[in-house]
């Protein structure tokens, strides 16, 4: 997840906090979380609709 959140450029609790208000599935194995290509541009496109002031994003558009 720390990888992950500098690949963002968030906090790790900012990462935990748009998944549980997204409530998005995030993959996970016998060690923790894991993020594919597929969260971290997720997770980007959250960032950037937050950057612009979309205070009623949703999980279709992750």
């Amino acid at each position: 997840m720390k990888e992950a959140s500098k690949m963002i450029g968030v906090p790790v609790g900012t990462m935990r906090q748009w998944e549980a208000d997204l409530e998005l599935t995030i993959p996970r194995d016998e060690i923790g979380r894991y993020y594919t290509d597929f969260e971290v541009e997720t997770f980007n496109h959250i960032k950037a609709m937050r950057k612009k002031s979309f205070k009623n994003y949703d999980k279709r558009f992750a």
